[in-house]
């Protein structure tokens, strides 16, 4: 057993829409595999084709917008639900993993206009997992009879924390925040939590992420990746340590961070809830720094709005409110601390607000290609290897009148004669060497004898003196026998040539603001009045952000409330865009102890005073009343399985190589406190192990706990501890090997 190693494998497998040049939609599977930690190997493949296009309503970001109108899953049912969809019975504990006749349910919208032949949505219903249930069972039969259940806990999974540094927080309410944070983290080490902490002021970073990483999420299961990240947070008592104070405040930057890659696209690995803090609504915008290598865009339904405001900046409260809106299932509790509990700010409520013109001066075009040739283009003919002949009866000889004219008098026959490049017109030439020596022609006489863009048939076209300004119009045939690059260095040239079209033309062939699609638009002589268009019309034609261009989006606000920034950080918090009224749910009372913290979007203080123990309460709601279980050989989680049992409940976890813990959820009526024992079980497949100890923690302190024998399993030991609802309490039974 000691000689094993362990080789970790990530594989992580998403499902993509594109949108290919082309304007397709497709969907694309993308599996990625990591071993050990190293940069991983990824794979795409096409599965779905010729997708639906994305619904007017939906403003189409690559990378970011969630193709609902393709696919949707739905939450899995509960064990004991038998309807198809939508069961609105509350299932009794929706905490247990273990239950069976779970049901996942994906739609796929394939596209087409025949359900299930030529397209359209289709359901695939799937099940895992579980245990069988079956009813109707006599008192006295003992088939499927019951083991010990598997425990559950609510404490687990991913948390993200984006902290405010900016330069309106003192140095004194920083050395608090950082107090604040490192006792949050103190709270859930030892628990199944990975967390990641974004920092903020002109722009974001993500603490521990080095070597070019953009995120890091740090295992408080692990010893050292808890000293590691409260080190990053730095010493209350050291300014110079961890998080520094200064800048604006940018939210878009930091929740942008936190939950999209550099690129822009949305993260692997998301948390299942953050902690947002700021001491003021934000000042700045990605538009104005930005720590991503996304590119930066200007979003339409910004237009009009005040964007260099030093107290308040809508424009950067939108961009933020957009990229919080598309979160998904994410839980974000805002955490907000300002002496200024009334402030006021204006804020416009925004919705269907725009109207969107086109200018009378505005000309609609079409465009083709069209082919011409440069005014200093030559035409030449080879003046060696080249011999010229006439048909004379059923007979060819030379061009000439006479058999012993020179070549030059044979070609110039020749010219003057022949009319077309085949032999019809009874005139011909025939080349029996490399061409060279070139002689200058007409350009009729050229057009008359050239078969070929290159030189091989003894003719081509030169530029002399370089190219004018001027250019003149031909064929595409002609331009076919002639172009010998894709440049116009040769003379000659296919451009697109526009010409005037109607504005029902137009709209019907024009899908985007470029010319790539062959349409566009120019302003010829001013707008003197403008006509309403739709929003699409106005996005695949504005190029830009004023009306010069002819188009035009104009922002109507609805209206413009004073309200207090803590409403508005509440707003934002849990993405409601439609006022501040029943938005949110403020912790009360705002000194603590909290009240109702499960239920909370939103803690306002007006100091420092509480910020530690509002994240205390947010990490004791996730992880309060809980004991997390590890085994460990020195500073290593065994990899063999480990049972334990909650004597009180009979519930059971189990430690592994796959889980390197199980955590109990101890019931804490009332608040009441709780002693409970855990005892290790099934030790028939632990005979090459041995305990070395037992040794408990809670909010980085050591918890008391007593031991006893297990009954005829020495020296194996249980442990005894009382668990409280504001304690979160991490036990690890040491092993060696025999």
């Amino acid at each position: 057993m000691g000689g094993v190693s362990v080789v970790e494998t990530l594989t992580v497998v998403s499902y993509r829409v594109v949108r290919e040049d082309t304007g397709e939609f497709r969907m694309y599977r993308v599996a990625c595999y990591s071993v050990n930690d190293a940069q991983a190997t990824c794979t795409s493949m096409v599965v779905l084709r010729e997708l639906n296009q994305p619904p007017a309503t939906v403003n189409w970001q690559p990378g970011i917008t969630v193709p609902t109108w393709v696919v949707t899953v739905t939450d899995a049912l509960f064990a004991d639900d038998v309807s198809g969809v939508g069961d609105e019975v509350a299932p009794p504990d929706p905490g247990y993993r273990n239950k069976g006749a779970q049901r996942l349910v994906v739609t796929i919208n394939g596209g087409g206009d025949v359900a299930g032949e030529g397209g359209g949505q289709k359901q695939i219903s799937l099940s895992a997992g579980g245990t069988n249930r079956e009813t109707g069972l006599s008192t006295d039969d003992l088939q499927g009879t019951p083991n010990f259940t598997a425990a559950r806990s609510r404490c687990g999974g991913n948390f993200g924390m984006v902290v405010d540094h900016s330069g309106s927080i003192s140095q004194s309410e920083l050395n608090s925040i950082k107090g604040g944070i490192r006792s949050f983290i103190d709270t859930f080490a030892g628990t199944p939590i990975k967390l990641q902490v974004v920092t903020f002021g002109d722009d974001a970073a993500t603490l521990g992420a080095t070597g070019g990483a953009w995120g890091k999420y740090f295992d408080m299961l692990i010893d050292t990746d808890v000293a590691a990240l409260k080190g990053l947070v730095g010493d209350p008592l050291v300014t110079s340590s961890g998080i520094q104070r200064g800048g604006w405040t940018n939210w878009e930057d930091a929740l942008f961070r936190m939950l999209r890659n550099s690129d822009g696209t949305l993260q692997a690995q998301l948390p299942g809830t953050m902690i947002f803090f700021t001491d003021g609504v934000p000042t700045k915008s990605r538009l104005d720094y930005t720590s991503a290598s996304a590119a930066v865009v200007d979003d339409p339904l910004d237009d009009g709005l005040d964007d260099d405001s030093g107290s308040f900046q809508q424009i950067s409260w939108n961009r933020a409110e957009r990229i919080v809106r598309d979160r998904g299932s994410i839980k974000i509790i805002g955490v907000f601390v300002n002496p200024d509990e009334t402030a006021e700010s204006e804020w416009i409520v925004r919705g269907e607000a725009y109207l969107y013109e086109v200018g009378n001066g505005v000309v609609y075009e079409v465009g083709a290609p069209g082919y011409r040739r440069n005014n200093n283009v030559i035409f030449q003919i080879s003046g060696k290897n080249m011999s010229y002949q006439r048909k004379s009866g059923s007979s060819w000889v030379s061009a000439a009148s006479g058999y012993s004219a020179t070549s030059s008098q044979a070609r110039a026959a020749y010219l003057a004669n022949n009319t077309t490049p085949d032999s019809t017109d009874n005139w011909r030439f025939t080349k029996s060497g490399s061409p060279g020596s070139w002689v200058t022609i007409s350009a009729a006489q050229y057009a008359a004898s050239n078969t070929s863009s290159g030189t091989g048939d003894g003719f081509r076209t030169a530029v002399s003196g370089g190219l004018s300004s001027n250019w003149t119009t031909v064929t595409e045939a002609e331009y076919d026998l002639s172009n010998t690059n894709t440049g116009t260095s040769d003379g000659w040239d296919v451009a697109t040539v526009w010409s005037p079209t109607t504005f029902e033309a137009y709209t019907a062939g024009n899908v985007d603001s470029g010319t790539g699609d062959n349409f566009r638009t120019s302003v010829s002589g001013g707008n003197t009045s403008w006509a309403t268009v739709t929003a699409l019309e106005y996005t695949a034609s504005n190029t830009t952000n004023d009306s010069t261009d002819g188009w035009r989006a104009t922002y109507l606000p609805k209206e413009v409330l004073d309200i207090r920034d803590y409403a508005t950080i509440g707003n934002l918090i849990v993405g409601n865009t439609t006022g501040i009224a029943g938005g949110y749910v403020e912790a009360t009372p705002r000194g603590g102890p909290y009240e109702n913290v499960g239920d909370v979007d939103l803690f306002v203080l007006p100091n420092y005073t509480n910020f530690s123990s509002a994240l205390a309460s947010v990490a004791l709601d996730q992880c309060g009343g809980t004991v997390t279980l590890q085994t460990k050989v020195g500073s290593t989680n065994a990899l063999d399985p480990f049972t334990y049992q909650n004597m009180t409940s009979n519930e059971t976890v189990k430690t592994s190589a796959a889980f390197r813990s199980g955590t109990f959820d101890i019931a804490t009526p009332g608040g009441a406190a709780q002693t409970v024992t855990i005892t290790p079980q099934d030790f028939t497949d632990l005979g090459r192990y041995e305990p070395a100890g037992w040794s408990c923690k809670s909010g980085g302190a050591a918890y008391p706990f007593t031991t006893a024998p297990v009954a005829d399993h020495a020296p194996w030991t249980s442990i005894t501890l009382t668990v409280l609802a504001n304690k979160a309490v991490s036990c690890t039974q040491q092993v060696t090997f025999l």
